[in-house]
């Protein structure tokens, strides 16, 4: 059963590392997009940890709302609020992390 954890805050959850399970993904929405352009942060960490085949997105609105664009990681795919709710029709089941 895969898991979508949406993130919402700007701090990483240590928890989330504890319930990530293979074929999860993870969203970054609101405020947490803050976490992609951190390259020593935590979500790195564990995104480095993990391996590669981990999908990380993010809410295109969220990362323009915030001018990050320019500095946003290429690893971490933007999506719409369209691609979003078919993303989430994709999983399993939805986490939010706040």
């Amino acid at each position: 059963m895969t898991t979508l954890h949406i993130l919402y805050g700007t701090a990483w959850p240590k928890a989330l590392e504890r319930l990530f399970s293979p074929g999860d993904a993870i969203l970054l929405a609101g405020a947490s997009v803050a976490l992609a352009v951190n390259p020593q942060g935590p979500m790195q960490h564990f995104l480095q940890r993990v391996g590669t085949g981990i999908r990380c997105l993010a809410l295109d609105d969220a990362v323009q709302a915030r001018g990050l664009g320019k500095h946003w990681p290429t690893s971490i795919t933007r999506i719409s609020d369209t691609e979003w709710v078919a993303l989430v029709c994709q999983h399993a089941k939805s986490l939010s992390w706040s």
